[in-house]
């Protein structure tokens, strides 16, 4: 299992110490670092005012890991307290956990980490900490371009930050508080059913692309026959092959959940309106006729039908949450900067 280190935060020297730095890794992709490396990091490290440390730095930040040795020199009362759980070592205070660890290794949670593995990539993680430590002492972490960088880095996790904690909020107050009872199911079913156990014959003209739909609703308000027009997006059609945009008689659970409010009100003969759905889905449907399902019964739609309302129930709901927390919030909106 290889580990590859794209990004060695902080560490910026000549391209040409980069080639050397990074053609010491091992068959399994795990930097190594032999002499050569010990002395560039000893050489980093005095660039960084730590001059005065001497041999006792020099064994400390680069002295094989070993049980040992990865505990820094530390007075004995903090010596002595336990590290936190999941802490493999400390550099300058800087932890390295196994989360660091399967991260390098790209390892999910539940994978096992291998001892051998844990001690090789943690090995390569505390010489990386070292140098990028002795890189930030020497201001190397105030460069433009590092800035910059690491800025987009933080991007990526303030949209996890702000879109998981967003998705949660919905959850808790509004989706799981909008599920409706076996009782309201029953009254909507005994209200609307003649509705429900209509099939209806519908054709469509399907598209995910909104200046089509745009221009096919023109094609239909302009008088072109609906057959005509949605055959417009099968001109390779074999002959005698069915017609794609004649669905035939849908029964109530085969009609998709962004028709329903429209269809319900449309007479035969109607053409709708473009209906907008969700994946970038556009429909203009036209209601050719409708027969009735008497052996359509409440068991038969109640999963469907408690899906529409709790839909519902989560949009109106949900527009009411989000109005209530943006009054509590104190937003503001900055100007732009000058255009260059």
């Amino acid at each position: 299992m290889g580990v590859i280190y794209s990004r060695p935060a902080g560490f910026l020297v000549s391209s040409q110490v980069v080639t050397q730095f990074y053609r010491r890794l091992s068959p399994r992709g795990v930097l190594v670092f032999d002499n050569s490396i010990r002395v560039l990091c000893v050489a980093l490290l005095i660039a960084s005012s730590i001059s005065a440390c001497g041999e006792k730095c020099h064994k400390e930040h680069v002295a094989p890991v070993e049980a040992a040795a990865v505990q820094a020199e530390s007075p004995p009362a903090v010596a002595a307290q336990a590290p936190p759980a999941g802490v493999f070592a400390t550099v300058d205070g800087v932890p390295i956990t196994e989360v660091d660890i399967r991260f390098a290794l790209k390892l999910k949670d539940e994978s096992p980490l291998l001892a051998a593995d844990r001690d090789k990539v943690l090995k390569a993680l505390i010489h990386k900490q070292v140098l990028a430590n002795a890189a930030a002492k020497v201001g190397l972490d105030a460069k433009a371009d590092y800035q910059h960088r690491l800025q987009r880095e933080k991007a990526v996790l303030d949209a996890f930050k702000r879109d998981t904690l967003a998705t949660s909020f919905f959850k808790q107050h509004v989706v799981a508080k909008s599920e409706p009872d076996e009782a309201a199911v029953r009254k909507y079913f005994d209200e609307n059913a003649a509705r429900i156990r209509s099939e209806l014959h519908v054709l469509q003209i399907l598209s995910r692309n909104e200046t089509e739909i745009l221009e096919m609703k023109k094609l239909l308000d302009g008088g072109a026959a609906f057959a005509e027009v949605a055959s417009s997006q099968f001109r390779k059609l074999p002959a005698g092959a069915s017609k794609p945009w004649d669905l035939g008689y849908l029964k109530y659970k085969q009609v998709p959940s962004e028709w329903r409010s429209v269809v319900k009100d449309m007479k035969i003969g109607d053409t709708s309106d473009i209906i907008r759905g969700g994946a970038k889905r556009f429909w203009i449907i036209k209601l050719l006729a409708k027969r009735d399902n008497p052996k359509l019964d409440f068991d038969g739609v109640k999963d469907i039908i408690k899906s529409d309302l709790r839909d519902a129930t989560v949009a109106t709901r949900g527009d009411q949450i989000i109005a209530e927390v943006r009054k509590a919030a104190k937003i503001v909106r900055l100007p732009p900067p000058p255009a260059d």
